[in-house]
């Protein structure tokens, strides 16, 4: 699928088999957000894909993991009613 542009570069995961982007396809009529991969079933995900990695659309910002979150205990409420309301 032709595009014009590329922008936003991102890494999805940790092991940066996965990207995301923004693209403008010329199939529509606003840009989209994209993720992209080498192993993806469309022509242009890996052609986006290599692109990116080779830096022809700037730089890719680092993976984040999202926070992960406290644990509760499970006996946090024992011996307590719940109450609703």
């Amino acid at each position: 699928m032709p595009y014009t542009t590329v922008k936003n570069l991102r890494w999805a995961n940790e092991d940066h088999s996965l990207l995301q982007c923004i693209v403008k396809f010329d199939a529509f009529d606003e840009e989209v957000e994209f993720a992209a991969a080498l192993g993806d079933c469309t022509e242009h995900g890996p052609e986006i894909y290599s692109r990116c990695v080779a830096g022809e659309f700037g730089d890719i910002v680092e993976y984040v993991p999202p926070p992960q979150l406290e644990k509760i205990p499970a006996d946090v409420n024992a011996g307590e009613p719940n109450v609703i309301g």
